[in-house]
């Protein structure tokens, strides 16, 4: 099949530097490039200008393009995440800003609706290929543990904020010693790395095994954790979560994660079933921790948006809902996402939380031009 080219991020001269697409090809850039696409030249027009129309620092723009150019799939289609919530957020009127500080972080996008305050939005990608997760591995290459057990504490808050300042595209090494932590360990993430270290061969599920709500929460949860500060800043923080090529994920995983698993139990007697009732299982994020009987948890986290790029007559749409926090230590106001469908609180005490769908009739599509 012939190549095609764009003229921004893919020129002729890019393309003639790539491997040929084989029968089998996975790969979405090669497959857009050199392979099967519904209507690649559209794709990548559209690709090239939201690139250009990204109002971003330069340095940060240069990396998106890297990765907008990657091979690796999961480079690839974090890209163009990134690139359609800028979209979704014009399409509403919204100004977003990519990458520049906030709060003495970097986040994704910093956004102004309307003139009203500012709104952080960070962007998640949902993948399940094995190939993908091995990226983000995370390797015990040397530890010398104390006779005494350690205390872990120190140890975890030196490798989350060594973890926050980590590139998907470069190896990363961190070396800590007994003054620092009480221990010594040399971690390193495996960037380009061939071959994992033989000590630990890191944090990899086993394929067919995973608990998609699971890992959303996680990743959620790191979200949190890495964004402390927009809470004292007062800003509201929105994660944008695109389904990504992880056929597994819906919109179920999404509100599993959020507010637990949905559990019906049945009561039975001698007589037969006399009742049941349907509830859900401890351990949302969203929820009474993870026992379901702590203070609520992860309060940085404003509302979670559920995204699925679609496409219809030949146009593009983001066909989104959004899950607000009930206990958000700063609120997304339910205006600033009119139109789309978003569950919201309207009782959230210490023992009691009560959601309701708004706009629910919404189709919340948003063309992607």
């Amino acid at each position: 099949m012939s190549d095609r080219y764009g003229s921004t991020l893919y020129p002729k001269e890019f393309v003639a530097t790539l491997p040929k697409a084989d029968a089998a090809e996975i790969r979405p850039l090669l497959q857009l490039l050199r392979g099967e696409h519904a209507d690649p030249e559209a794709e990548i027009e559209r690709i090239e200008r939201w690139y250009r129309e990204l109002n971003g620092p330069v340095d940060r723009k240069a990396t998106l393009a890297g990765n907008l150019r990657s091979l690796k799939p999961r480079h690839f289609w974090s890209a163009l995440s990134e690139l359609m919530t800028s979209r979704v957020l014009a399409e509403r009127g919204s100004v977003a800003t990519f990458e520049v500080p906030v709060a003495g972080l970097t986040p994704d996008f910093l956004v102004q609706h309307e003139g009203r305050r500012d709104l952080v939005v960070e962007v998640l990608t949902a993948f399940e290929e094995e190939e993908y997760r091995r990226m983000d591995a995370v390797f015990i290459d040397e530890v010398d543990l104390p006779a005494t057990r350690p205390s872990l504490k120190p140890f975890l808050n030196r490798v989350a904020t060594w973890l926050a300042t980590c590139r998907p595209d470069e190896a990363t090494e961190l070396c800590l010693s007994p003054p620092d932590v009480g221990f010594s360990v040399t971690l390193s993430t495996v960037g380009v790395r061939p071959e994992p270290a033989p000590i630990v061969e890191g944090i990899v599920g086993p394929g067919g095994k995973i608990s998609t709500h699971e890992t959303i929460r996680d990743a959620l949860r790191w979200k949190s954790r890495k964004y402390r500060a927009v809470k004292d800043a007062a800003l509201p923080l929105a994660v944008f979560v695109w389904q990504g090529t992880w056929l597994h994920v819906n919109s179920t995983s999404l509100e599993w994660a959020l507010f637990g698993q949905d559990r019906a139990t049945v009561t039975r007697t001698r007589e037969g079933i006399k009742g049941g009732r349907w509830d859900r299982a401890p351990g949302g994020l969203f929820g009474f921790g993870a026992d379901g009987g702590s203070a609520p948890q992860h309060t940085r986290i404003s509302a979670v948006m559920y995204c699925e790029r679609m496409w219809h007559a030949g146009k593009v749409y983001a066909r989104l809902r959004l899950y607000h926090h009930p206990f958000a230590a700063v609120a997304v106001g339910v205006e600033v996402f009119r139109g789309i469908p978003q569950c919201v609180p309207v009782e959230a005490t210490d023992d009691r939380v009560t959601l309701q769908w708004w706009d629910e009739k919404a189709d919340g599509c948003i063309p992607l031009p």
